[in-house]
């Protein structure tokens, strides 16, 4: 067991192939069935709560960043698995009832959630699921506060809206609209540099091809 857990730490940290993956997950169904022949449900739990292949991945992926209390990831992981234990039951053939049925059951989840976490940690856990606010919190390691962090992620949002708005705008020419893109860029560029500083904006540049991709190459002359 203490091999397989050394595994479960390279698994979350994604040193191991699907079929590794299905395998192990498989190793840890046989393993949680034979232990609950000589554990208690709450002795259990906690083992598998510091154990298993989900917690570690949620300790090395999941939740990095967020920085959870033991109560906080016990609750979390709880929910984890309720909501996992939901999603399992679900089917291509499934029925309607059956479906509202599960739909009711992951909200309920999510809801117990939100209360154990408090308002303001739960919307923190929500926004960590994200992947680009993941990796925005990593800057955060280094000395950028937290709500600077946020402040960069919301932005993606009301920047590319201004880009859609600009294209779609039929008043101005192709070389009008690259005008207008490449001042939304420079001053996008020019607040975040503001909020992570020069080290944070440099690494946060090098993932940003969202904003790379957003004004359209110079027209051949």
């Amino acid at each position: 067991l203490q091999e397989l857990s050394k595994v479960d730490g390279y698994l979350a940290k994604g040193y191991i192939d699907e079929d590794t993956q299905a395998e192990l997950k498989k190793i840890e169904k046989e393993r949680h069935a034979e232990m609950a022949k000589v554990l208690s449900p709450e002795d259990l739990f906690e083992w598998e709560a510091r154990n298993s292949q989900t917690a570690q991945n949620m300790k090395y992926n999941e939740l990095e960043g967020f920085d959870a209390s033991e109560d906080e990831f016990r609750a979390i992981y709880k929910a984890r698995l309720a909501a996992d234990e939901a999603r399992s039951t679900a089917s291509p053939d499934e029925d309607k009832d059956s479906r509202t049925a599960r739909h009711k059951l992951e909200s309920q989840v999510q809801d117990e959630l939100k209360t154990v976490l408090g308002e303001e940690r739960y919307k923190e856990f929500q926004l960590n699921q994200n992947y680009d606010y993941r990796e925005l919190m990593r800057l955060a390691e280094k000395g950028v506060p937290k709500e600077n962090i946020q402040k960069v992620y919301e932005m993606k949002d009301d920047v590319e809206q201004a880009a859609r708005q600009i294209k779609m705008d039929k008043t101005l020419t192709a070389d009008q609209q690259r005008e207008k893109l490449i001042e939304v860029k420079r001053v996008t560029e020019q607040e975040v540099a503001s909020s992570l500083g020069e080290r944070g904006f440099k690494q946060w540049k090098r993932n940003a091809w969202w904003l790379r991709n957003m004004v359209p190459p110079e027209p051949q002359k």
